[in-house]
C-alpha cells in the first residue's frame, strides 16, 4: 500500500515487497530512502511530511511538527511564559463587552497568521482542536479576546509543545467507533451549537473535528442530532477507506443523547415537525444495518473535547482516551525553527 503526496511516497508493507518496489523506483528516479521497521539494520524513526513516525516494542508513534508550537510561542513573545493547563477558558461575563473591542489594524495581519497555524497543529493534535476552531472564528474581524484567546493557546503550548499520538499493537478485527457530541447554542454571540466528534479502530485515534454547526437548532435534541448525522457521514468514509485497504467492517456510532438516538431509531420526523428532514438519513443507514447506534456515558465520550473548555482532569482524561501523551525535548529526527539573515528573519529546514 503506498501513499503519494506530490513527489513522496510512503509505503507499506513485506519487506520483500518493499525491497522490489525500492528497485523499481530507482531505475527510473534518484530518490532518498529510509525503512522504518523492527527488523536489524532497519530505523526506528522517520519523517513523513515531516511529522515523525516511530516504531516501538508496543507499536508505532506518530508526531507532528513541533516547529509550529515553537514558531506560535514566539510570535505570541510567551518563551519566558508561564504555562496554561488548559488551550482555553471561557470568557466571564464581565468581560464579554472588553473582549469585542476591535483588535488595532496594526496587528490584524500577525494576528490572523497565529490561528492558521494553530488550525494547521490541531489536525495532528486532538487537545486543541475546540480552541483552533474558535480562534479561526476570529480571523474575518480580529477582537481583543480573539488575542486573548490565543495567548492561552500560546501559553498552553509552552507547556506542552510535543505531543505524541500512540498506535499500539492490536487485533485487525478491533471495531471501528465514532463518538459523537454537541454543546446546545454554546456560543453566545450567535445561538450557534458545536458538533465534535472522535473516530478511532479499537485505540487507534483516526480523526477528530470541531465544527460550528451552521443553523440556530431549536432543541438541544437537534443539536445532537447534526453531531451525529456529521459523525454518521464521516464514519461511513472511514469504513469506505477501510474496505478499500481490505477489512470489511460495520462502524457504531456512539452518543450521549438519549433524545437524538431515538431519533435514530423511528422512521420520519414524527410529531419533531421542527428537525430538518435532511438529517433523518441516518435512520436508512440503521434498518440496512450499515451504522449501528448506542449509548454512551458522557463521562467516557472524548468528542466532549471538541465541543467546550473542559478542566484540566477531564482534558487529560480524554487526550489519554485517545492515546495522546506528552513528552519533554524533540524528537531524535525533529526539525528546528533556523534564524536566518541579518535582519531577524526566521526560516525552516525541511
Amino acid at each position: 500500500k503506498t501513499l503519494v503526496h506530490g513527489d513522496d511516497f510512503v509505503s507499506v508493507g513485506s519487506r520483500a515487497a518493499m525491497a522490489k518496489f525500492r528497485k523499481q523506483l530507482e531505475k527510473g528516479f534518484e530518490i532518498k530512502t529510509k525503512v522504518v521497521g523492527t527488523g536489524g539494520g532497519e530505523d526506528k524513526e522517520g519523517k513523513v511530511l515531516n511529522r515523525i513516525i516511530r516504531v516501538t516494542e508496543d507499536g508505532w508513534e506518530y508526531e507532528p511538527d513541533q516547529r509550529h508550537a515553537d514558531i506560535i510561542i514566539e510570535e505570541l513573545g510567551l518563551q519566558d511564559a508561564k504555562p496554561a493547563t488548559t488551550p482555553g477558558e471561557d470568557e466571564k461575563k464581565w468581560e464579554e463587552e472588553e473582549n469585542e473591542a476591535p483588535l488595532r489594524s496594526d496587528m490584524t495581519s500577525r494576528f490572523r497568521s497565529i490561528p492558521a497555524r494553530i488550525n494547521y497543529l490541531a489536525a495532528d493534535r486532538p487537545d486543541i482542536m475546540y480552541s483552533a476552531k474558535e480562534a479561526c472564528r476570529q480571523m474575518a474581524n480580529p477582537t481583543e479576546g480573539g488575542w486573548k484567546m490565543i495567548k492561552r493557546v500560546g501559553r498552553y503550548l509552552v507547556g506542552r509543545p510535543r505531543a505524541v499520538l500512540k498506535y499500539e499493537w492490536q487485533s485487525r478485527e478491533s471495531p471501528c467507533m465514532g463518538f459523537s457530541d454537541s454543546d446546545s447554542a454554546g456560543c453566545r454571540k450567535t445561538a450557534k451549537s458545536t458538533s465534535g466528534g472522535v473516530i478511532v479502530k479499537g485505540t487507534h485515534f483516526l480523526k477528530g473535528w470541531s465544527r460550528t454547526q451552521q443553523c440556530i437548532t431549536l432543541s438541544s435534541a437537534e443539536a445532537e442530532l447534526v453531531a451525529m448525522c456529521k459523525l454518521s457521514a464521516e464514519l461511513l468514509g472511514v469504513l469506505s477507506m477501510l474496505k478499500d485497504l481490505g477489512e470489511i467492517q460495520t462502524g457504531t456510532v456512539l452518543a450521549d443523547s438519549t433524545a437524538s438516538l431515538a431519533i435514530a431509531d423511528r422512521k420520519g420526523s414524527g410529531k419533531l415537525r421542527h428537525i430538518n428532514i435532511s438529517l433523518l438519513w441516518i435512520q436508512e443507514k440503521k434498518v440496512k444495518e450499515e451504522l449501528m447506534f448506542e449509548k454512551g456515558l458522557g463521562t467516557e465520550n472524548p468528542a466532549d473535547m471538541m465541543t467546550k473548555y473542559l478542566e484540566t482532569v477531564k482534558s487529560q482524561k480524554f487526550s489519554s482516551m485517545l492515546q495522546q501523551v506528552f513528552r519533554e525535548g524533540r524528537a531524535k529526527d525533529g526539525l528546528k525553527v533556523q534564524k536566518i539573515g541579518g535582519t531577524g528573519g526566521r526560516g525552516v529546514i525541511a
